[in-house]
């Protein structure tokens, strides 16, 4: 009896033989996720989880099945980076000062999974399963390589050095590749976007000052909230670039940081039977408003975060401008 073991031999895999894959969180960014959860004071609720320059961990408390549409009723902690599989959040409008998101894999998980692995009245640590290590979205998490026709392939600052066959007719073949023959040497190359392939040195000329413009099929998923001029005031507008996206405003005054958006008025959803051209989104009559109007996504390099500006507004129409830092 003396050779049975008396306890479980070393060579056990006991140390970690369960552990879940774990995914780059770099693949999941550019999207918001909607997952119910239950968090302390506030109870069940359905919350959005922004991966975004920009973005933001925020609740809508009368939503517990996460159904169309969110309305946020409170901002929890801000987006702050990635690291690794995790994304890293930070203090926002809201009490919580610090946070993150684990990116993990389960193939037996459908569509994503959140779990709150902590939540207090400052900390917010979660859970992100997903089946695979590939987002389940059709819009990419970074810039596609083959770029959009909105984008001039004669600008010389985006004509990638492995393709110069694509440069357009116009340049002749004697001509250096860096610059098409028709574009005067003084053109100023701080906006390249800006021009057609047909005609780049007209467009630059007319307007070499104005802000680049973005993809908007590269922004599905994100949100802006900023202060406009209304008829009677400054209201508090957001701005949502996804299906069913609604513009929405808090016509009780202006964003104040720490004080959650409370939409009263909704002016207009996003239009699905008609896709983004270039930088425009498109938004038709919804709510109460009634309005029609465009969003345009721009680039402006000397910003730090989004930006919302008012171009115009009537009675049933509007036209704003979203500003990023990067495209």
């Amino acid at each position: 009896p003396t050779t049975l073991p008396s306890s479980v031999p070393s060579s056990a895999p006991s140390a970690a033989p369960t552990a879940i894959p774990t995914c780059l969180a770099d693949e999941f960014l550019g999207k918001a996720y909607y997952a119910p959860a239950t968090l302390p004071v506030l109870g069940a609720v359905c919350l959005k989880i922004e991966l975004f320059s920009s973005g933001v961990i925020s609740a809508d408390k009368g939503n517990t099945n996460c159904a169309s549409p969110f309305v946020e009723d409170t901002v929890l902690i801000e987006y702050a980076g990635i690291s690794g599989n995790k994304v890293q959040l930070t203090e926002g409008s809201g009490s919580i000062t610090s946070g993150e998101i684990e990116i993990l894999q389960d193939p037996s998980v459908s569509g994503y999974e959140l779990e709150v692995k902590r939540a207090t009245r400052t900390v917010l640590k979660m859970v992100l399963t997903f089946p695979s290590c590939i987002a389940p979205s059709t819009v990419p998490s970074s810039a596609p390589t083959t770029l959009p026709t909105s984008l001039p392939s004669s600008a010389p600052s985006t004509v990638p050095s492995s393709a110069p066959t694509t440069l357009p007719s116009s340049v002749p073949t004697s001509s250096p590749s860096s610059m098409p023959s028709n574009v005067p040497s003084v053109t100023s190359s701080s906006a390249p976007s800006l021009g057609t392939s047909l005609a780049p040195s007209a467009a630059l000329s007319a307007n070499p000052t104005t802000a680049s413009t973005c993809d908007a099929i590269l922004f599905n998923g994100s949100s802006i909230t900023g202060t406009i001029a209304g008829p009677r005031g400054d209201v508090c507008l957001k701005v949502v670039l996804a299906k069913n996206g609604l513009v929405s405003a808090d016509t009780t005054g202006p964003c104040v940081r720490g004080k959650p958006f409370n939409p009263n008025l909704v002016l207009a959803t996003l239009d699905m039977s008609r896709l983004p051209t270039g930088e425009t989104v498109y938004y038709i009559p919804g709510g109460v408003g009634s309005y029609t109007g465009e969003v345009k996504i721009k680039e402006d390099s000397s910003l730090t975060k989004a930006k919302l500006v008012k171009k115009s507004l009537t009675s049933n129409t509007f036209e704003f401008d979203v500003f990023v830092p990067s495209c």
